[in-house]
């Protein structure tokens, strides 16, 4: 496991403003996100990191002084080495003022402490409901958790009918055939939930009726991919290329600046950041729709039970 050290100094000063003590906190981060064109405290110039999700790690006593430090927009830094310590520290921030959320949950540790670990993020960007649609602008960002993921494969491999049925369409908007690498069949079912869930956020972002079937989710999923509706994690930096050779080469986009680091140890398979006008995302919606009734049109009658089997989506707050 990818463990990053970081460290939070207090000054404490006497009243001539001499530094008489000095107190440190610290935590482990076990993973971050950045989407500096998602949000406006991303857009600043600065050397620092401003994720936009983080989880720390620690035991319970260390993370809530830490994160009360954090909370007073306080940089947490990594730090420096004798191999580093010529080099500017890597420093991260939260800034107070742009309504982070922090949700704490208590695990258990192999020492036996009380360990916790703490999830921060924005929650404008990540909730489900939007509660109101942003009649000029569409963005979120979609993180589906491995667990959900893991029971909707399992309960949709045991229709069978439902998958060669989506399979068939799958086939005739010709998924299997995005990026160098191509998709096969298994590939194709196992990112159901992943679209699904994509699905799931964009009909809440859009006064556009989405047809209601995984056949369309899916579809749906892998075009916004590949026009650039949609997009994977991709390089932060220019100068560092998509590898277009690897399998989600296609769908890694460097204009919004979406970059996730070690995901997977918060339980986290990867995910998607949108950040598109609405007048783009309508003309976007319209061509999908027309070509999803064209290509039902063509196919065999449809199943009456096709759609049986439904996909229960996370449990994601709200906006209240």
């Amino acid at each position: 496991m990818n463990k990053r050290t970081l460290l939070i100094e207090q000054n404490e000063k006497d009243q001539s403003g001499k530094v008489v003590k000095t107190r440190q906190f610290q935590a482990e981060l076990l993973a971050y996100i950045q989407a500096d064109k998602l949000w406006k405290g991303g857009k600043a110039e600065t050397d620092n990191i401003r994720p936009v999700w983080a989880m720390f790690a620690g035991s319970e006593q260390e993370l809530r002084s830490f994160i009360a430090n954090l909370q007073t927009g306080k940089r947490a830094e990594v730090p420096t080495t004798s191999y580093s310590s010529r080099s500017a520290p890597t420093r991260y921030e939260f800034l107070r003022s742009s309504g982070y959320r922090y949700l704490w949950q208590r695990v258990a540790s192999e020492e036996g402490q009380n360990a916790a670990l703490v999830t921060v993020y924005l929650p404008d960007l990540f909730r489900l409901d939007p509660g109101m649609i942003d009649p000029k602008l569409c963005q979120f960002v979609m993180l589906p958790p491995r667990w959900w993921v893991e029971a909707q494969k399992e309960k949709l491999n045991q229709d069978t009918e439902l998958c060669n049925f989506l399979l068939s369409h799958a086939r005739a908007v010709r998924l299997k055939s995005f990026g160098k690498v191509g998709f096969t069949d298994k590939d194709l079912l196992a990112q159901l939930p992943q679209a699904a869930y994509f699905a799931a956020y964009l009909d809440r972002r859009t006064k556009n009726p989405l047809p209601d079937g995984l056949d369309f989710y899916l579809q749906l999923y892998f075009y916004a991919l590949r026009e650039g509706i949609a997009t994977r994690h991709a390089p932060l930096k220019n100068y560092e290329r998509v590898d277009q050779n690897e399998k989600w080469g296609w769908a890694r986009h460097q204009g919004l600046g979406y970059h996730e680091t070690d995901i997977n140890q918060a339980g986290l398979l990867p995910g998607v950041a949108v950040h598109v006008p609405q007048t783009r995302l309508d003309d976007f919606l319209s061509w999908q729709v027309k070509l999803y009734f064209s290509v039902q049109q063509k196919l065999s009658a449809r199943a009456e039970n096709a759609q049986l089997t439904q996909l229960t989506l996370p449990i994601i707050e709200k906006a209240s």
